[in-house]
């Protein structure tokens, strides 16, 4: 169990570093990529799961991405961000990206609490609270 402990905080000290990082270069941190996809500066993006992150960053309003800690990208279709508050958002497939967006908001202007938002299908949302 110790060893365990330890592990999940190099993990998570490791995190924090590159989010540090990514926010010192005005770059939003992308994690749970899969080993196969290398990036390498100044060639461009062949992933589709990097791409399908990159359509999000692109069309969500720069208020909403301010308040993303870190968007993990394991498929296209399971890309989830997890807020600076740390509340976990599953978004999917990179589509109906604005309204998916105005859910979360408004959801989390009427609900304290929250811990979890489900946006997939964004008509038929869910979500989880904590009791305060």
């Amino acid at each position: 169990e110790a060893a365990e402990a330890a592990e999940a905080a190099r993990r998570q000290s490791s995190l924090e570093a590159a989010r540090k990082a990514a926010q010192e270069a005005g770059a939003l941190l992308m994690t749970d990529v899969a080993s196969g996809v290398s990036p390498a500066s100044g060639k461009p993006v062949e992933s589709d799961v990097v791409l399908a992150g990159l359509k999000y960053v692109k069309d969500l309003t720069p208020e909403f991405l301010s308040k993303v800690k870190f968007m993990s990208l394991p498929s296209k279709e399971a890309i989830a961000v997890t807020l600076d508050s740390g509340i976990e958002i599953a978004l999917g497939a990179p589509d109906d990206i604005k309204t998916k967006e105005r859910v979360v908001t408004k959801l989390l202007e009427q609900e304290s609490g929250v811990t979890y938002i489900d946006v997939r299908v964004p008509g038929n949302y869910t979500f989880r609270s904590a009791p305060l």
